[in-house]
């Protein structure tokens, strides 16, 4: 097989782009977990949203493209937060001890969808353990941090779906 460094050429502008994007990678690269960690979660919340749907209707499947897309746009800027944060973290404050803001943002976007994961495995399964494991997570969530995760996330799904 073929390597793919010498399958791009030999030009100067083929040498200079490829110098740009392994440079790019090697930048980003103590991120992979949390691209790996965003797409995992998004991909499931995906498809048992979806599945969820099915039971919820009580009809046949019926996979809806503005439902994708608003997942490739959760994705897309999922993926996109999580550079930014790195950079604000590592390039424009360079803190001695970094605050790790790119965790933070991704810990928030895969709790939304571990929020909505519960919500559809209620529903598919029929069991309220689910549901009980939200409340629960969220009364704690209140009483440490003073966030309603409950109602914030209620109030951006009513507002998503006008």
């Amino acid at each position: 097989m073929t390597p793919f460094i010498s399958t791009i050429g030999s030009s100067k502008i083929a040498k200079f782009l490829s110098g740009i994007f392994y440079a790019a990678v090697l930048h980003f690269q103590p991120l992979d977990k949390l691209f790996y960690n965003l797409l995992i979660f998004i991909a499931i919340d995906f498809v048992t949203g979806v599945w969820a749907d099915k039971v919820r209707r009580g009809k046949r499947f019926r996979f809806s493209s503005k439902k994708l897309w608003r997942t490739v746009y959760k994705t897309v800027f999922g993926l996109v937060g999580i550079v930014l944060f790195f950079q604000l973290d590592t390039q424009i404050l360079q803190l001695e001890d970094p605050l790790h803001l790119a965790n933070y943002f991704t810990a928030y976007v895969c709790g939304a969808e571990l929020w909505s994961w519960l919500e559809n495995a209620s529903d598919i399964s029929g069991h309220n353990i689910f549901l009980w494991f939200r409340r629960v997570f969220s009364r704690r969530m209140k009483e440490d941090t003073g966030l309603d995760f409950e109602n914030d996330l209620k109030d951006h799904d009513d507002d998503t779906e006008k």
